[in-house]
């Protein structure tokens, strides 16, 4: 027997409308499949119908297939115990196709002969059938069941049961980890909850952050390097001016001059200050205010301080009327208190002043004044000069 090999064709059986194994068709068959690469065809099969052909119609359909393949190809043929029975249904078959002859030949009609061959099909079938109906029932029959078949039953049932508990825990194992999954997914909420929050605390955070920056520019604008310096800076050489005026009582010795800015200790840039600058033209130096003598310095700040007040008077139209100093002449001899004395004069007229109250035990002070308030163990007494 040849080694089978490439491709195999399980072949149909053809039968024309009298029910008879059409050769021409085979033969087509045949031809058509080793024309499109079959090594070797299989007659007779399941495909074929082969349990519910006779014995004489599988013999013509083998013989057909050898002689047509002519060596082009291989052929195979099954041997099956179903073919007794079919040898029997061949003879049974043959007594139909007789008895289907004659009722063909009583009734001589061509309606008649279509009716017979579809009926002997029909019993051909149901024949076939019970043979194997019956062949098959004596093959279960004659099967004994092996104890060793019965003990892998058995272990198969127990494995089985094992399989069971795995699963069984493998579900617990599954419904744990869904458990810690939505615990998971918890969190995530959470934290994505927390990561809005965030979001949302960085945009609060960033809009006070503008505030502050906002509030920050405007501190410095209204602090002292901003508009005060500014405003300080702008009134500085009117007040100087004012002041240089009133310290005219004194001689002229003295001049002032405000400065707003001054030079950092790295001499490149300027910072915002306040200093009150004194030009003595006695000596012809400069010095901070700061330096002057006790009686130098009451009268040069007197005299700035009545410039400020001044000024502002001026600049903002500040209505008032009146001025207040205490004890400022303590550190002045009895010429300077005089100068001083004149000074106030002045700076009543240049800010349009009505009176100064002045505190002063100077009896040269009190003659010069328009009017003296004396305070005593017998109360208070006003006298005019």
């Amino acid at each position: 027997m040849k080694k089978l090999f490439g491709v195999t064709t399980s072949l149909t059986t053809p039968f024309d409308e009298r029910d008879r194994v059409d050769v021409a068709a085979i033969e087509a068959m045949i031809d058509f499949s080793i024309a499109k690469g079959t090594d070797c065809l299989y007659p007779c099969g399941t495909t074929g119908e082969m349990h519910l052909m006779s014995c004489e119609e599988r013999e013509l359909v083998a013989e057909t297939v050898v002689r047509r393949a002519a060596g082009r190809a291989c052929f195979l043929v099954r041997r099956l115990d179903a073919v007794a029975r079919l040898l029997r249904v061949g003879r049974g078959k043959n007594a139909v196709r007789q008895q289907a002859d004659g009722e063909h030949d009583e009734h001589g009609s061509q309606e008649g002969a279509d009716q017979l061959v579809a009926g002997r099909s029909r019993r051909r079938f149901a024949c076939v059938i019970a043979f194997d109906i019956e062949g098959l029932q004596k093959e279960v029959d004659g099967i004994s069941v092996d104890e060793n078949v019965t003990e892998y039953g058995q272990w198969l049932k127990n494995l089985i049961g094992w399989l069971d508990c795995d699963i069984s825990e493998e579900r617990n194992v599954l419904q744990q980890l869904n458990r810690e999954i939505g615990e998971i997914e918890k969190t995530l909420k959470t934290v994505k909850d927390a990561e809005n929050e965030l979001v949302a605390v960085k945009a609060q955070i960033k809009t006070l952050a503008d505030e502050i920056a906002e509030w920050t520019i405007l501190e410095k604008g209204l602090g002292n390097n901003g508009v005060i310096a500014l405003t300080i800076s702008d009134a500085g050489p009117a007040i100087s001016a004012t002041a240089n005026e009133l310290l005219n009582a004194y001689g002229g010795r003295f001049t002032v001059r405000i400065d707003t800015q001054d030079m950092k200790k790295d001499k490149k840039s300027l910072k915002e200050t306040l200093n009150i600058m004194v030009f003595d033209s006695k000596t012809n130096k400069e010095a901070n205010i700061k330096k002057k003598s006790g009686g130098q310095k009451a009268w040069i700040l007197d005299a700035v301080a009545k410039a400020i007040g001044i000024y502002n008077k001026m600049a903002n139209g500040i209505r008032c009327d009146t001025l207040y100093t205490d004890e400022v002449d303590g550190a002045l001899d009895s010429k300077k208190k005089t100068e001083f004395f004149a000074m106030k004069r002045e700076a009543l007229k240049m800010g349009g002043y009505k009176k100064e109250f002045c505190i002063s035990h100077t009896k040269e002070l009190c003659d010069m004044a328009d009017a003296v308030i004396k305070l005593g163990p017998e109360g208070v007494s006003i006298t005019t000069n």
